[in-house]
């Protein structure tokens, strides 16, 4: 196995390795959505329902309603990542920002009680993507955890309603921490709840920054998972488009 070491310069990370030494890594960690569970498509599922169940009479069309709760999404999350909202604001922020592009002013409570509403609906289609469970089974006598950012509860259920639950040592929410990725605590955090060492943990993740430099910045072996044909930096030294792949690489 190989150790890694990651560096930052001018807000850049960087990624390298070390010559191999005699180190085996005896624990795994991943991220949640997108990873192990298909928040994509579960969003969009979600939305479609939402839409027809209660946004017909909006001035758009389900497609563009869509694209325009990704881009509010993308949008305020990135303002929780730099601490200007809370998590649980961004989601009425989010669909305050939605339906006033569709011409429609939206109260906080309403705002609030609407995106609990597409929750029911988003909860519904929570499912995992198909190569989860065999790979899940191959590490089964390794250390294993998530790390994920965001609502603790919610989190934590979507891993009770797949099936999950018991098959993580450990469970680290950024909610419950107080520091979401990439910051590096988050993930020292985890590796100390998993009883290793940051040089002995890979984390698997598909979020360039959050994940693979987050993960590499605390001294972890990253594995960037491109489910969608990302293009992969040649600092990536690791890189997979299924989980059946993992194996093969650590």
């Amino acid at each position: 196995m190989s150790e890694w070491e990651s560096a930052q310069d001018d807000n850049h990370y960087f990624i390298k390795r070390f010559l191999p030494d005699d180190t085996m890594t005896d624990a795994m960690l991943f991220d949640i959505d997108g990873t192990l569970i298909d928040h994509k498509k579960a969003q969009k599922l979600a939305l479609r329902d939402f839409f027809t169940d209660h946004c017909v009479d909006l001035n758009t069309d389900c497609e563009t309603f869509i694209s325009l709760w990704s881009k509010a999404g993308e949008h305020y999350f990135g303002k929780y990542m730099s601490g200007e909202v809370s998590f649980h604001d961004i989601r009425a922020l989010r669909c305050q920002s939605v339906f006033s592009s569709c011409d429609v002013s939206l109260t906080w409570d309403d705002a609030q009680r609407l995106f609990h509403t597409y929750l029911s609906y988003y909860e519904r289609h929570w499912a995992l993507f198909d190569d989860v469970l065999p790979c899940l089974e191959k590490l089964e006598d390794m250390p294993m955890g998530v790390i994920s950012n965001g609502d603790s509860s919610e989190q934590r259920k979507k891993l009770k309603a797949t099936g999950l639950s018991d098959m993580f040592e450990a469970v680290v929410i950024s909610e419950d921490i107080g520091t979401p990725k990439p910051s590096k605590d988050i993930f020292v955090y985890a590796v100390d709840a998993l009883g290793t060492s940051p040089q002995e943990t890979y984390y698997v993740g598909d979020d360039l920054y959050a994940d693979v430099y987050g993960s590499a910045n605390a001294g972890m072996k990253p594995v960037y998972l491109r489910r969608y044909g990302e293009p992969c930096p040649k600092d990536v030294m690791t890189s997979i488009t299924s989980l059946h792949e993992l194996s093969c690489v650590i």
